[in-house]
């Protein structure tokens, strides 16, 4: 009996620190797969992103060495119409090779130029060729405004490019992210070159991560606030899905391959 106790006792005491380290090289192993998996989605994303900041960024430099003259830029209205009908068909070009572009615009300073003036195009699908339109009136809007001109005003108090939170358009019912960035000359304000793009696009994408049978991809902004989720709404606190959710992501965050 005391044997067969004894055999017993070494059967599962063995038996749990097996299990114990199957379950530990278990969870090590699942971990490096999501986090290749989370690496590999990153830099497909990071492509995507880099793209349209390259468009953006390259129309931004354009805009700027088209104003040779900006003394009389920022006096003559002919001068900027001459301008801006340079630099439509340069910009249009640049939206349609633009993957998920569907609206483009290049906003000129309100202090000191015609509060209309400017470029904006926009389309319903990418499928649909772009419209050109009367840009957003300034003068109807107060700065601090940032539900109506936010778009131009918030990367211009940044002073830098500017990724905006995703936002429904209510005209077509798409959720769209822009990407704004300022353009200076002599270190005054010029005014902005942008883009909406359709936030479907970035949806789609997470939506294809897929590790194991149930997990799965979201979206934060630097606030840890969800951008996309396939359960929480948007703007949802992190911190309120969980203490595993939240435990999960500061520690992604604070890896410096996720920074």
């Amino acid at each position: 009996a005391l044997v067969v106790f004894c055999s017993l006792i070494s059967i599962m005491i063995c038996g749990g620190i097996s299990i114990a380290k199957s379950v530990k090289v278990s969870n090590r192993d699942a971990e490096k797969i999501m986090r290749a998996e989370c690496k590999g989605s990153v830099q497909d994303l990071d492509l995507m992103m880099e793209k349209i900041e390259q468009s953006v960024d390259t129309l931004a430099q354009v805009t700027t060495s088209s104003i040779e003259d900006f003394s009389r830029f920022k006096t003559d209205a002919a001068y900027v119409t001459e301008v801006t009908d340079s630099l439509a068909p340069i910009a249009m070009e640049f939206a349609d090779q633009t993957e998920g572009a569907l609206t483009y615009y290049i906003r000129y300073n309100p202090e000191f130029t015609e509060p209309t003036s400017g470029i904006f195009a926009t389309k319903n699908s990418e499928e649909e060729p772009f419209q050109m339109l009367t840009p957003t009136d300034f003068s109807v809007y107060d700065p601090t405004d940032l539900e109506h001109v936010g778009w131009y005003y918030i990367p211009v108090n940044n002073g830098a490019p500017t990724w905006m939170d995703p936002y429904l358009n209510s005209n077509i019912n798409v959720y769209m992210i822009s990407y704004v960035v300022p353009i200076y000359i002599n270190g005054e304000s010029v005014g902005i070159v942008g883009m909406d793009i359709d936030f479907g696009k970035i949806q789609d994408k997470i939506d294809k991560i897929q590790v194991y049978d149930s997990g799965y991809a979201f979206v934060v902004n630097a606030n840890n606030q969800i951008m996309y989720h396939k359960d929480a709404e948007y703007g949802t606190a992190v911190s309120e899905m969980g203490k595993g959710s939240q435990k999960t992501l500061d520690q992604a965050l604070n890896k410096e391959e996720y920074e």
